[in-house]
């Protein structure tokens, strides 16, 4: 359920920064030609990032609930052992 939840927080996000994304493009654009083509490319380096964060945000709370599931599991078997 939480990654149902994360996934609809960014689409939400995403659907009201549409608007935006024009803009952004046309300052990409004036940046390049202002300042040269390093600028622009660092920036869509950082979009893409931006981009998949719900990736590296779902990865990063899958892993945490793996990890409390195995030290649960490891934990359930030591004490069903006796040791």
């Amino acid at each position: 359920m939480i990654s149902l939840h994360a996934i609809q927080i960014w689409s939400a996000l995403w659907f009201f920064m549409d608007a935006l994304l024009l803009y952004l493009v046309k300052g990409l654009a004036m940046l390049g030609i202002l300042f040269g083509m390093t600028v622009p490319a660092a920036f869509i380096r950082d979009m893409i990032v931006l981009v998949t964060l719900h990736v590296s945000t779902l990865h990063w709370v899958m892993s945490l609930l793996y990890s409390q599931q195995i030290t649960s599991i490891s934990s359930f078997m030591a004490l069903v052992q006796g040791s």
